[in-house]
C-alpha cells in the first residue's frame, strides 16, 4: 500500500494532471499523465520496481521457485497411452516468450503492458492450436507461466503490481484481463 501511495505521489510530483482514475481526462491531462509515467518509470524504474518487491518477496519467492521448477521440467517427456513419448510440459509458445523478454526491456509501463498482452495473445493462439478448439483463460494460464519461466521472468507479481498502479487506465479491457 506504501508503495503504491509513493507510486502516485511521484506521478502527481512529476506533472501528471488531476489524481489517478479521475474520471474523463481531457487528451492533455492523459498526454501529460503518460509523460509522466515514462518520465518516472525512466528515473526510478529500477528504485520503484525494488520499492514494490519488499512488500511482495514472498509472492516473488515462491513465483520464482516454481518457474525454477517449470524450467527443470520443460526437457522431460513422459509416455503416453499409446507408448510414444511426448513432452511433460508443452513447451512455451516462442512469441509469448520474445514479447515476455521485450517487457523485461522496456522503457514505460504503458509499453510492458502491450508486450503482456502479445505474450498472453501468443500463449492463447499457441495453446488453441495444440488443443484444437477455442481457449479461455483456464488453459491460457498455464501456458504464459511456461513462457515467463522460459523467458527467465523474475518478480513477476510485484511487477504486474507496480504495472496495474502505473496504468490504471489499462485495468479494463484486454489490458485488465491480461494484468488478472
Amino acid at each position: 500500500a506504501a508503495s503504491h501511495r509513493l507510486t502516485q505521489a511521484l506521478l502527481c510530483a512529476a506533472g501528471a494532471a488531476g489524481p489517478p482514475g479521475a474520471p474523463n481526462p481531457s487528451a492533455a491531462e492523459d498526454a501529460a499523465r503518460r509523460a509522466a509515467e515514462e518520465a518516472l518509470f525512466g528515473a526510478c524504474g529500477p528504485f520503484v520496481e525494488d520499492l514494490y518487491a519488499l512488500g511482495r518477496a514472498e509472492a516473488d519467492e515462491g513465483f520464482d521457485q516454481g518457474a525454477e521448477s517449470l524450467r527443470a521440467a520443460l526437457g522431460a517427456e513422459e509416455v503416453d497411452t499409446e507408448g510414444e513419448a511426448a513432452p511433460a510440459i508443452p513447451p512455451p509458445a516462442p512469441e509469448a516468450v520474445e514479447a515476455l523478454a521485450r517487457m523485461a526491456r522496456a522503457s514505460s509501463p504503458r509499453a510492458q503492458l502491450d508486450h503482456l498482452v502479445a505474450a498472453c495473445r501468443a500463449a492463447g493462439d499457441e495453446t488453441q492450436r495444440r488443443v484444437g478448439r477455442p481457449v479461455g483463460a483456464d488453459d491460457i494460464v498455464p501456458a504464459l507461466a511456461t513462457a515467463l519461466a522460459a523467458a527467465g521472468a523474475r518478480r513477476a507479481p510485484s511487477r504486474l503490481a507496480l504495472l496495474a498502479d502505473l496504468a490504471p487506465h489499462a485495468l479494463k479491457g484486454v489490458g485488465g484481463y491480461a494484468l488478472a
